[in-house]
C-alpha cells in the first residue's frame, strides 16, 4: 500500500487545512456549469451513492448532472440500469457499459492550450513532448488503487504538510489522473517534484523532468495573469534545477510581465548575469593582408539588424568595416603594428532577442604578421630551358631555408598511387623521404632580394643551380622562413617538379590509350621518346616509341586491368635524359562547356529500352522492348539478356533471362501483382547479372483516372522577377477532338532557392546558410477558356523574399475539367527576387583542396534578369572555420554547445566582368574554410562557399580545364563520302592537332595555324558511324625573351553523320479517325526496306489521356542511335601542370644550412483503361505487317506507336487517332458513394457529327435511385451542339454497380458508355459476441430483429455451435477477411489459419476452396515480395533486425510447403539459412529470447536446429524466457525431435505462465504479442505436439476469459485463436444438430448475412444428448455513429486551405483544394506500430503526389508534420499511413495529404482511426460528419 494512502487515519487534521485554490472538482458548482463526459465501454467501481432502474442512457447521465451529490455514474445497456456514484477512481474496462464523470465547466477560451503553448515556444518540442508524456500515462503511473479523489486529496495535504514529498507526488498524480482539469493541482504536483530532490542521479532526473513537465501542464491550463504567473514561477524553478539558463530566463521574465515578484526578480537577474547573452571571447586576424579584430557571443546575433552597428564603436582608427556574421562581431581594415579599442554597448540583442546586460570593451594590438613561405598551386612541370627557375611566396623574411629531395623512376607509381605525390609535407614526412623512397640531394637556403614589411614577396628559385644532373624521376623542394635561434617542425611549404621538355597529352578510349608528345619549347612533335605504361602495382604494362607525329598507341587490353594491374602512369623519357609523366586517374577534361553533350557515350553493348507508356495500375502487364546494337548501331544477335525488375523501395521484385527474338529485338511482359508497390518500378537490362547494367528505366505504378482534355503551356517569359506579371496562354481540347469550352484555369507558382544556375554551370549563387525557404503562391489570376478552347491571362510572381540566392519557379497550371478533376500542366524557368547574384565556381573537385593547395575559384555577377554584369568593387575573404565546444551541465549530465568562429586567412578585392570570370586563389593547410564574396552598394549581395583542406585530399584529383579555341563547321550534318570543313578561329598562332573521335580515335592530322586562323578538309567515312566529335588542341611554345610560357587551346564540334536508309521509313496507314466498339487495324510499312532484308515491329496504342499523366513520349530507337552522344573517350595532358617559371625576382642560393602531421474491396476504377501492345511482329518480304486491336466504348484520342528495327535499320512512327461516335455522350461520378450520399451523374453530350433531332437519353443506374424523369429523358440537339444534364442520384445498395448511359439518336443508332461505381458503407464494423450454451434440446433463434442496432446490408452473423465454438472461429475468420491492409505480419496473419481451416473458410462463403488456395499462394508471393537479398523480412518492404518476424512468416512457409504449396526454394531456403545464421551469433540474455526461441522451433520443424540448443535453453535459461509462448516454443522443438520427457516438463511451466499471464506488457514488447496472443498460441503448440498432460478444455477457458476482456483484436491474437481452433479440431465429440428443422453436422459452423432472416429466422437446436457451446458474433456498422474518443491515443482531423489559413469541410465549393492533417497523440511513450488512416468523402479525391505536383504537400513551409513514415497509400476512397513509434518518439505527430473537392452534393464524412495495430485495444477516432461540395447536381 502507498504512503499516502497508509496516511488516511491522520485525515481529521488534514480537514482544517486551507490549500488556496485547490479545491474537489465540481462539489458546489452552480448546476448549469456542470457537464457530463461518456465513455462506452467503461465503468467507474465503488462509491455507488443511487441506483435507478430501467432508464435510458441519456436519463441516467441528467440524474447524475442535476444532482450536486452525483460526480459519476455507470450505465449498464443490457439492464438499464443507472448507477450514481458520489465519488470516482479509475476508470475500469466493462463492455456493456457506459462511464459517465461530471465536471465543471470553466469559463475559458476554448483555444487556450494553444495560445498557452504559443507563449512557451521558446522551451522547444522537447518539452511538451515531456508534458504530454506525463499526461498520458497519470493513470499508469500513479493509480487511484480504489480511492476516491477527495480522499486522495486529504492524503496529499498531509504528505505536503509533513514534508514527505515522494508520497505527495502520488497523491498529486493521482488525483490529477482522475481529474486534470485543475492547473492549482498541476503546480502542487510539480512543488512535489521539486521537494523530492534524491541523492541519486537517476531519481533526480526523474524528479527534475517531472517538475517541469507538471509546470508546463499547469501552465496550458492557466487562466488569468495571476494564475499565469504562479504556473511560470514554479516552471523556471524547476528550468533553473535542471540548469536549463536561456530557457528559464525567458520564463522569469515572461512571468514578471504578469505579476511584478520579488523572489522572482531576485531569481532572474542573477541568473541573467551568471548564464545570459555574453561575450566569450575575441580574436585578432593579423595574419591576413587586411587585419580584423571580432568578439565571439555566447548565441547567435540577428545579422540582419540594420542597427546593429549602433551598439558597436572603434577605437584607434576611422572608416571601418563593421561585419556582423553568425555569432561574431568583427572590425575590418585595420592596420597592422596599431592598437584598437572596441566597446560594445549594453542592449545588444542576440538573434533569439536576449539582451547584453552590461556593456563591454576589448584593447587588442594588431602585430605584424608572422613569417611565411608558400608555393603557388600543385604545378609540377617545370619547362626545361635556360634560366628554369621555381616561383616562392614569402612575407617578412630575408631568408628561405629549403631543401630538394628526388624520388626515383621506379618508386613513382607507388607515390602517385598512394597520394604522397603533390601533397604537401611536414617535417616527418619530408625526413621519409630522405630515409626511405628517395633521397635529399640539395640543402640550402635562399635569400629574398626584396623585404617589404606584411607583404607577400614572389622570389625566383634558380633551380638549375641546384640540379646539377636532372635524372629521372620527381623532385620535391621544400621551404620555410627562418627565424633566428628557433627549431621548428610542422607543415613546410611544398614544390614537387620535374624539369622537362616534354609536353605530354593523352587519350583514353574503347580502343586503348593514345599518347602524342611534343616539345615545350618549340611545340613540335618529338620522335624517339621511350614511352612506358605503367601499372598503379608499378608493374611495366607496356612499352613503344614515339613515331614521326610524336604519337604512340597502346591496345585496349592493356588499359583493362583492374586492381594493382590497373594503368597509372604514362611514363617518357629521351636518350638524352629528358623525363615526364602523367597520371592517368588524374580527372579528365570536362568539356561540356565547348559542345559535349547528349546520352552517355555506349560501350561495346548499345541498348535501347522502353515501355509503351509510363504509367500502370496494380494489376496490370508492363510490355517492354528492347534493341541491342553496338557502338556503330549494327545489331548484336543471339545474345541473352538478364532482366532485372526492382521496386520502389529497391528490392528485386523480378529476374529473368529474355531471348533475341530477330535482329537483336526482345520483348517482354512483366506482370505487376495486384497489391504492388505504389511508386516507381526499375526496369535493367545486363548481359553479364555480375557485370556492369547495359541500360534501366523506371515506369510508375499507382492508381489513377485518365485525363479527358489536353493542353499545353505557352510564355514568353524566359526569367521571373519576384513581384513582376508574365502572361501565360493556353489551348484546351476533348481528346477526342473538340474545343474545351468553358472550363476553370488555375495554378500556382513554386519558387525553390537554389544555388545554381542551368546557364551557369558549377558556379554556386548566394550563401550557403541564407535561411530562406520554398515560396508557393497562387498565380494571381485566374481565367476560363472561350469558345475555341483558349485562355489567356497575365500571371504574378509572387513577392519572393530578399535573398542572396536563386529560385527555379515551377509554373503549374490547372485546367478544370467539368467532372471536377483538374489537368496539370507544368513550366520551368529561372527566377529571382531582384538584384545581383555572384557567382563562385570552384576550380577543384568534390568540395576539397589538397592540404598546402591553392584554392581556386572563379567568380561572375549577374543581374535580375540572368545575365552576366560588371560589378566592380567586388570584396572576397577565405576565412579559417573552427568549432569549439561550451560544455554546461543540464540534468545533472554534462553537455555542450558548438560555437564556430571565423579567422580570416586571405582577402582581397576584384572588378567582377561582364565577359569573362574573374580569378581569385589562396593556399590552405588542413581544416573547413568558407570563400565569401560580397558587393557594397545600395542593394548589397554575397555568396559563399564552403571548403575543406585535408592530407585525403588527392591533389591529382584536380581538373584543368584548357583555353578556349573557337571552331566551326561548314554544315549542319554530313553524308559518308562529304568533306566537313573545320575553321579555326583561335587567339594566337601555332601548331594544331587534329582529332576525330568518339569512343575510339578515327583520324588524325596536325596543321600549322596562322594567328589569323586557318580551315581543314575533313573526309567523312563510315567509321564516323552516327556522328563524331572533331577536336582541334592548338600548341603554343615557350618563349622566354617574352617572358610567355608553353600553352594550348582546345576547341570541339559534334559532327552529326546522316544514316541515310538506316533510318527506316515507318509509315501507319490507320484512319485518321474511327468509331469506337470495333477493330482499329493498323498496316504498318517500312518504305525504305532492303528488299530481302528481315525486319521486326512492336507496335502500341494507348489512350493519350494516359500518356499524357507521366507525359510519356513516343519510343525513338533512330533517335537515340543515331544522335549526339556525349565523348566517349578522357582526355589528359601536362599544360595545365606546367610551373611559370616567369615570375618573380631572382633569389641566390646559399648552401649548406644552420641545422636545423481486405475488407471490402478498394472501389473499381470508373472505366476501363485503353491500352494495347502487339508483341514483336516480323514484317513481310515487302516490309509490311498489320496489326489489329479491338476497340472497347470509348471517346478520345489513342497514340498509335511503332518501333522498328532490322540488322542495321532503326526507325518508329506515332499516330493519334481520334476514336469518337458522331455524338459524344460522357458521363462523370463519383469514384465512389456511401448509402445516403446524394451526388449527381453529369451528362455531357457533344454533337460533334451527328444530325439535329430529338434524341433520348437513358441512365440504368442501379444501386442508386434517381428521378424517374432523369433516368429516361428526351433530349434535344441541334447540328454541333452540346447539351449538360446533372441528374440527381442517391446512393443507396452497397456492391460494385455498372450504370449504363446511353442517348438513342433518332435514326435508331444507340451510343452507349459504362462506368462503375462502388458503394461502401461508411464507418468501421463493430461486433457483439455473446457465448451460449445450447442444452440438449434448447434452440437458437437468430432473426431480424438482432441486428437492430445496425445499418442494414452491413450486417452479418457468423455462428459456431460445438467444437472450439467457445474460440468463434467464424467470427474471427471474417473478421481476418476483413482487415484491409496488408504489411508482412497480416498478411501471414490471414493466410497462415487457412492453411488448416480452408473448409470451414469455404462453407462460411468467404471463398471457394480453390479460391482460398489461390489466396494462400498469392500471399507466399507477397510475404517473399518483403523478403531481402539475407532471408530476412520487413514489415513494409524488405528489412532486417527483426528475428521474431523472420521466424513467424518462416513458420507460415514451412507449414505451407507441408501441406503442398509452392514455396520457391531459393527464398526458402534463405529464409531458413537465416535463422540458421541469426541463431549461431545471437546473444545471451538475461530476459528476453522470444525471437530466439521461435527461430529454434522453426528450424525443428525442418529438422536444422541442434538438439543440444534446444535442450540447452530447457534446462538453464527457460525461465529467462520473457513470454510463456518463447518458453512453449522451446517445448514444442523438444518434442519434435522426440524428446517428449523434457517437453513435457517445459510445456507445464508456459501453461502455469499462460494462466497467470506471465510475460510483458504489449507497451513493451516487439513480438507483436500480448497475454492472448500467447494464450493461443500456446494451446496451439500443446495440441499439435500432442501433449497429453495439458488440460486443453481449461486452457480454453482461460483464453476465452481474456478474450471477454478486450474489445478489438490484433491480427497476432486471431491468427493464433484460428491456429489453436484448427489443432482442436480432431478433438470433437459426437452430438447432433438440427438447422432450420434439417439434420446438421456437429461442428456446425455458419456465417450469414443481415438479409438472409428478414423474412425467416435461422433456428438452430441441439437434438442430442450432450450440451454444447455456441458462439454468435453479430457485426454491423452502428446506426448512430460513435462520437470521437478511444484509448490510448486522441486523433484530430483539421483541414487546411493551401495557405494554411484554417477551412472548413463542412461546406466547401467545387474545385477547392485542401491540406488534411491528422494529429496523433499517444496518452504515453512506448513502442508501438501505428495505422493511421482516413476514409475519404464520397466528393473528395486525394491529390496524389506522385502523378501531380498540386498533391506535393512538402513544400508548403507552414506545414509541419512527421517525415519518417513507414508506408503510406494514396487510395480512392481513404488515405493510408504506417508508423512505427519508439518510447523515445515524441509522443505526439502529424501526418498530411491534399484533397481536392471533386464531385458535387453531400457526403458522409466518416471518422478518421488511429491503431496501434498490435495493441488494438489502443485506439482512436474522430468524430464522424458531413460534408457539402456546392456544385451544379439538377438541371431544370
Amino acid at each position: 500500500m502507498n504512503g499516502w494512502m497508509r496516511g488516511i487515519g491522520g485525515l481529521a487534521l488534514g480537514l482544517m487545512l486551507s490549500v488556496g485554490a485547490l479545491a474537489a472538482p465540481a462539489q458546489a458548482a452552480d448546476q448549469s456549469a456542470r457537464r457530463v463526459i461518456i465513455t462506452p465501454g467503461g465503468d467507474y467501481p465503488g462509491f455507488d451513492a443511487e441506483t435507478l432502474k430501467d432508464v435510458g442512457q441519456q436519463a441516467c447521465a441528467q440524474a447524475c448532472q442535476t444532482n450536486s451529490a452525483c460526480n459519476a455514474f455507470t450505465y449498464n445497456i443490457k439492464a438499464r440500469w443507472c448507477f450514481l456514484k458520489s465519488d470516482f477512481g479509475a476508470m475500469a474496462v466493462a463492455p456493456g457499459a457506459i462511464a459517465g464523470r461530471v465536471v465543471t465547466l470553466r469559463q475559458t477560451d476554448p483555444t487556450i492550450a494553444e495560445t498557452r503553448t504559443d507563449e512557451l515556444q521558446f522551451l522547444g518540442p522537447g518539452a511538451f513532448d515531456e508534458a504530454k508524456r506525463q499526461f498520458g500515462g497519470l493513470a499508469k503511473d500513479y493509480p487511484s488503487n480504489g480511492m476516491g479523489y477527495e480522499a486522495i486529496h486529504q492524503a496529499a495535504l498531509l504528505a505536503r504538510k509533513n514534508g514527505n514529498a515522494l508520497e505527495a507526488t502520488q497523491a498529486f498524480g493521482a488525483m490529477l489522473g482522475i481529474a486534470a482539469e485543475d492547473p492549482a493541482v498541476w503546480r502542487e504536483f510539480a512543488l512535489a517534484f521539486l521537494r523530492q530532490n534524491p541523492q541519486d542521479y537517476e531519481p533526480r532526473q526523474r524528479a527534475q523532468t517531472g517538475a517541469t513537465a507538471a509546470a508546463i501542464n499547469a501552465y496550458l491550463r492557466s487562466d488569468g495573469k495571476s494564475d499565469q504567473a504562479a504556473s511560470l514561477n514554479v516552471l523556471g524553478d524547476s528550468l533553473v534545477r535542471r540548469e536549463m539558463w536561456p530557457e528559464a530566463i525567458k520564463t522569469y521574465r515572461l512571468s514578471l510581465e504578469f505579476r511584478e515578484d520579488a523572489r522572482i526578480r531576485a531569481a532572474y537577474d542573477k541568473v541573467v548575469a551568471e548564464h545570459g547573452f555574453r561575450i566569450q571571447s575575441n580574436t585578432v586576424d593579423a595574419d591576413s593582408e587586411s587585419p580584423r579584430m571580432c568578439l565571439v557571443f555566447s548565441e547567435n546575433l540577428p545579422v540582419s539588424d540594420p542597427t546593429l552597428s549602433d551598439f558597436v564603436v572603434v577605437e584607434g582608427g576611422t572608416g571601418l568595416a563593421i561585419e556582423p556574421k553568425d555569432n561574431q562581431i568583427c572590425v575590418d581594415g585595420l592596420k597592422h603594428g596599431q592598437r584598437y579599442t572596441l566597446r560594445v554597448r549594453a542592449g545588444l540583442p542576440s538573434a533569439s532577442g536576449e539582451k547584453l546586460a552590461q556593456a563591454a570593451s576589448v584593447t587588442s594590438y594588431v602585430r605584424d604578421r608572422e613569417p611565411w613561405v608558400g608555393f603557388g598551386g600543385n604545378a609540377y612541370v617545370l619547362p626545361a630551358g635556360q634560366g628554369a627557375s621555381i616561383p616562392v611566396d614569402s612575407i617578412n623574411t630575408a631568408l628561405i631555408e629549403a631543401e630538394v629531395y628526388r624520388i626515383g623512376d621506379r618508386s613513382l607509381a607507388v607515390a602517385v598511387r598512394d597520394g604522397n605525390f603533390l601533397r604537401q609535407l611536414d617535417s616527418y614526412s619530408a625526413s621519409q623521404i630522405a630515409s626511405q623512397s628517395g633521397q635529399s640531394i640539395w640543402t640550402g637556403a635562399i635569400e629574398v632580394p626584396v623585404n617589404k614589411p606584411n607583404e607577400t614577396v614572389t622570389t625566383a628559385i634558380p633551380i638549375g643551380d641546384a640540379l646539377k644532373n636532372v635524372e629521372p624521376g620527381v623532385y620535391v623542394i621544400t621551404a620555410r622562413a627562418k627565424k633566428n635561434g628557433e627549431q621548428e617542425y610542422g607543415d613546410l611549404a611544398t614544390q614537387w617538379f620535374i624539369v622537362s621538355d616534354l609536353g605530354l597529352s593523352a587519350l583514353t578510349g574503347h580502343d586503348g590509350i593514345h599518347a602524342v608528345i611534343r616539345s615545350l619549347n618549340t611545340a613540335r612533335a618529338v620522335s624517339g621518346v621511350k614511352v612506358k605504361l605503367v601499372a598503379t602495382n608499378d608493374e611495366i604494362l607496356g612499352e613503344a616509341t614515339t613515331n614521326a607525329e610524336g604519337y604512340v598507341h597502346f591496345e585496349p587490353g592493356l588499359a583493362r586491368g583492374t586492381g594493382g594491374m590497373a594503368p597509372q602512369l604514362l611514363v617518357t623519357q629521351t636518350d638524352q635524359g629528358d623525363y615526364a609523366f602523367l597520371d592517368l586517374k588524374k580527372t579528365a577534361f570536362d568539356l561540356t562547356d565547348r559542345g559535349v553533350d547528349g546520352r552517355p557515350a555506349p560501350g561495346a553493348l548499345d541498348t535501347f529500352l522502353t515501355s509503351e507508356r509510363g504509367i500502370y495500375r496494380p494489376g496490370e502487364t508492363v510490355h517492354l522492348t528492347a534493341l541491342l546494337r553496338d557502338a556503330q548501331a549494327k545489331a548484336v544477335t543471339g545474345l541473352p539478356l538478364t532482366l532485372i525488375v526492382d521496386r520502389p523501395d529497391g528490392v528485386e521484385f523480378l529476374r529473368t533471362k529474355i531471348e533475341d527474338q530477330g535482329a537483336g529485338g526482345y520483348a517482354y511482359d512483366v506482370k505487376i501483382p495486384d497489391g504492388a508497390q505504389r511508386g516507381a518500378w526499375r526496369f535493367q537490362l545486363y548481359a553479364d547479372p555480375d557485370g556492369d547494367q547495359l541500360t534501366e528505366i523506371s515506369a510508375l505504378v499507382d492508381d489513377f483516372e485518365p485525363e479527358r482534355i489536353a493542353f499545353e503551356l505557352k510564355t514568353t517569359a524566359e526569367r521571373l522577377v519576384s513581384g513582376q506579371t508574365f502572361p501565360i496562354e493556353l489551348t484546351a481540347k476533348y481528346l477526342y477532338g473538340a474545343n474545351a469550352i468553358g472550363l476553370g484555369v488555375d495554378g500556382e507558382i513554386i519558387a525553390t532557392p537554389t544555388s545554381e544556375a542551368a546557364a551557369y554551370p558549377g558556379y554556386s549563387f548566394g550563401l550557403s546558410d541564407d535561411p530562406v525557404e520554398t515560396v508557393r503562391d497562387s498565380l494571381g489570376a485566374s481565367a476560363v477558356t472561350d469558345e475555341d478552347g483558349v485562355a489567356a491571362f497575365d500571371a504574378t510572381v509572387p513577392e519572393l523574399p530578399a535573398t542572396t540566392k536563386l529560385f527555379d519557379a515551377e509554373i503549374v497550371v490547372r485546367v478544370t475539367d467539368t467532372n471536377g478533376r483538374a489537368v496539370e500542366r507544368r513550366l520551368k524557368l529561372p527566377a529571382s527576387s531582384g538584384g545581383t547574384h555572384i557567382g563562385i565556381k570552384t576550380n577543384f573537385d568534390d568540395g576539397s583542396v589538397p592540404e598546402g593547395g591553392m584554392a581556386r575559384f572563379d567568380l561572375i555577377a549577374i543581374g535580375e534578369d540572368g545575365e552576366r554584369i560588371a560589378a566592380p568593387g567586388a570584396t572576397w575573404s577565405i576565412e579559417r572555420l573552427e568549432t569549439n565546444y561550451q560544455w554546461y551541465r543540464r540534468d545533472g549530465a554534462w553537455k555542450y554547445e558548438a560555437i564556430t568562429t571565423a579567422t580570416r586567412i586571405a582577402n582581397g578585392t576584384v572588378d567582377l566582368l561582364a565577359d569573362a570570370a574573374v580569378p581569385v586563389e589562396a593556399k590552405v593547410d588542413w581544416g573547413r574554410y568558407r570563400l565569401t564574396v560580397s558587393l557594397p552598394g545600395d542593394t548589397p549581395t554575397s555568396s559563399s562557399v564552403a571548403f575543406d583542406a585535408g592530407w585525403y585530399v588527392d591533389a591529382s584529383a584536380t581538373s584543368e580545364t584548357p583555353d578556349m579555341l573557337t571552331v566551326s563547321l561548314d554544315q549542319k550534318n554530313y553524308k559518308i563520302g562529304d568533306t566537313a570543313k573545320l575553321r579555326l578561329d583561335p587567339r594566337f598562332a601555332g601548331i594544331a592537332q587534329i582529332m576525330v573521335i568518339d569512343d575510339r580515335v578515327i583520324d588524325m592530322k596536325t596543321v600549322d595555324v596562322p594567328a589569323d586562323g586557318t580551315t581543314v578538309d575533313l573526309a567523312v567515312t563510315d567509321k564516323w558511324g552516327p556522328g563524331a566529335y572533331v577536336t582541334a588542341t592548338l600548341f603554343r611554345p615557350m618563349d622566354v625573351a617574352a617572358k610567355r610560357m608553353p600553352s594550348r587551346a582546345l576547341g570541339l564540334a559534334w559532327v552529326p553523320v546522316d544514316p541515310g536508309n538506316r533510318r527506316l521509313q515507318v509509315e501507319l496507314g490507320t484512319e485518321e479517325q474511327i468509331r469506337p466498339r470495333g477493330p482499329l487495324s493498323i498496316p504498318v510499312t517500312l518504305a525504305n526496306l532492303a528488299p530481302g532484308e528481315d525486319a521486326y515491329v512492336t507496335v502500341a496504342a494507348v489512350d493519350v489521356g494516359i500518356l499524357n499523366l507521366t507525359g510519356f513520349k513516343t519510343p525513338d530507337p533512330d533517335g537515340w542511335y543515331f544522335s549526339q552522344r556525349r565523348l566517349g573517350m578522357e582526355i589528359r595532358d601536362l599544360y595545365g601542370q606546367l610551373i611559370d617559371r616567369m615570375q618573380g625576382v631572382p633569389g641566390r642560393l646559399r648552401s649548406g644550412g644552420d641545422g636545423g602531421a481486405s475488407g471490402l474491396k478498394a472501389p473499381p476504377p470508373t472505366e476501363k483503361l485503353i491500352a494495347y501492345f502487339s508483341g514483336v511482329v516480323k514484317v513481310d518480304a515487302d516490309g509490311k505487317a498489320n496489326v489489329t486491336f479491338d476497340l472497347p466504348d470509348f471517346n478520345g484520342s489513342v497514340r498509335v506507336m511503332a518501333i522498328a528495327w532490322s540488322k542495321e535499320g532503326l526507325g518508329h512512327a506515332e499516330k493519334t487517332v481520334i476514336v469518337r461516335d458522331p455524338v459524344v455522350v460522357m458521363a462523370s461520378l463519383p469514384r465512389f458513394m456511401t448509402p445516403g450520399d446524394q451526388s449527381r451523374v453529369l451528362v455531357e453530350i457533344n454533337n460533334v457529327e451527328g444530325e439535329a433531332g430529338d434524341y433520348r437519353l437513358a441512365v440504368d443506374a442501379p444501386g442508386v435511385t434517381m428521378d424517374p424523369g432523369a433516368a429516361d429523358m428526351p433530349v434535344r440537339l441541334e447540328k454541333l451542339g452540346r447539351a449538360t444534364l446533372a441528374l440527381p442520384m442517391t446512393a443507396e445498395d452497397i456492391g460494385d454497380h455498372m450504370i449504363t448511359v446511353s442517348l438513342k439518336s433518332p435514326d435508331g443508332q444507340t451510343f452507349a458508355r459504362d462506368y462503375m461505381l462502388g458503394i461502401r458503407p461508411a464507418g468501421q464494423p463493430v461486433s457483439r459476441r455473446s457465448l451460449i450454451s445450447l442444452a440438449p434440446g434448447k434452440k437458437l433463434t437468430i432473426d431480424a430483429g438482432a441486428f437492430s442496432e445496425f445499418k442494414p446490408l452491413t450486417t452479418s452473423a457468423a455462428l459456431a455451435v460445438g467444437g472450439s465454438a467457445k474460440l468463434d472461429i467464424v467470427a474471427i475468420l471474417a473478421s481476418l477477411d476483413r482487415y484491409p491492409y496488408g504489411c508482412t505480419e497480416q498478411i501471414t496473419s490471414k493466410a497462415m489459419p487457412l492453411l488448416y481451416l480452408n473448409q470451414v473458410a469455404a462453407t462460411i462463403g468467404i471463398a471457394q476452396d480453390s479460391e482460398i488456395r489461390k489466396r494462400i499462394q498469392d500471399a507466399i508471393g507477397k510475404v517473399l515480395d518483403n523478403q531481402s537479398s539475407s532471408g530476412s523480412f520487413g514489415l513494409w518492404g524488405p528489412g532486417y533486425d527483426d528475428l521474431w518476424l523472420d521466424a513467424y512468416v518462416s513458420d507460415f512457409l514451412t507449414r505451407a510447403k507441408a501441406v503442398g504449396y509452392v514455396v520457391p526454394d531459393v527464398a526458402f531456403n534463405n529464409a531458413i539459412d537465416n535463422l540458421a545464421n541469426r541463431i549461431g551469433y545471437a546473444q545471451d540474455f538475461d530476459k528476453g529470447g522470444e525471437a530466439i526461441a521461435y527461430a529454434l522451433y522453426v528450424l525443428a520443424r525442418n529438422g536444422k536446429a541442434a538438439i543440444g540448443d534446444l535442450r540447452y535453453y530447457a534446462e538453464t535459461k527457460l525461465g529467462n524466457f520473457a513470454t510463456p509462448l518463447a518458453q512453449a516454443q522451446i517445448g514444442a522443438g523438444l518434442a519434435l525431435y522426440g524428446d517428449k520427457a523434457r517437453a513435457a516438463d517445459v510445456f507445464k511451466l508456459a501453461v502455469e505462465n499462460v494462466r497467470t499471464s506471465y510475460g510483458q506488457l504489449p507497451a513493451y514488447r516487439q513480438d507483436y504479442g500480448s497475454y492472448l496472443r500467447d494464450q493461443a498460441a500456446v494451446l496451439t503448440l500443446v495440441a499439435e505436439t500432442g501433449d497429453k498432460a495439458t488440460d486443453r478444455e481449461a486452457l480454453v477457458d482461460t483464453i476465452v476469459q481474456m478474450r471477454d476482456t478486450r474489445r478489438y483484436l490484433s491480427t497476432q491474437e486471431q491468427g493464433w485463436m484460428l491456429m489453436a481452433a484448427a489443432s482442436l479440431m480432431n478433438d470433437l465429440r459426437q452430438a447432433s444438430l438440427d438447422v432450420d428443422g434439417n439434420k446438421a453436422d456437429v461442428p456446425l459452423y455458419r456465417k450469414l448475412l443481415g438479409s438472409d432472416v428478414d423474412s425467416r429466422p435461422l433456428v438452430v437446436e441441439n437434438t442430442g444428448d450432450v450440451p454444447l457451446d455456441a458462439a454468435l458474433t453479430l457485426t454491423g456498422i452502428p446506426l448512430d455513429p460513435e462520437p470521437a474518443g478511444g484509448d490510448g491515443f486522441t486523433i484530430t482531423r483539421s483541414y487546411f486551405n493551401t495557405d494554411g489559413t484554417e477551412a472548413d469541410p463542412a461546406t466547401v465549393a467545387q474545385n477547392d483544394r485542401l491540406v488534411v492533417v491528422l494529429k496523433v497523440t499517444a496518452n504515453e511513450a512506448r513502442f508501438g506500430r501505428i495505422m493511421v488512416v482516413d476514409p475519404l468523402p464520397a466528393g473528395f479525391e486525394i491529390e496524389n503526389p506522385n502523378i501531380s505536383r498540386s498533391g506535393d504537400t512538402s513544400t508548403y513551409e507552414w506545414l509541419k508534420v512527421e517525415q519518417n513514415i513507414d508506408h503510406t497509400e494514396a487510395r480512392t476512397d481513404r488515405f493510408v499511413a504506417a508508423l512505427t513509434r519508439s518510447s523515445s518518439d515524441p509522443v505526439e505527430f502529424s501526418v498530411a495529404y491534399g484533397v481536392r473537392a471533386v464531385s458535387p452534393g453531400t457526403f458522409i464524412h466518416p471518422a478518421a482511426t488511429v491503431e496501434d495495430m498490435y495493441d488494438p485495444d489502443r485506439q482512436a477516432h474522430t468524430d464522424t460528419s458531413a460534408v457539402e461540395i456546392v456544385g451544379p447536381t439538377t438541371t431544370k
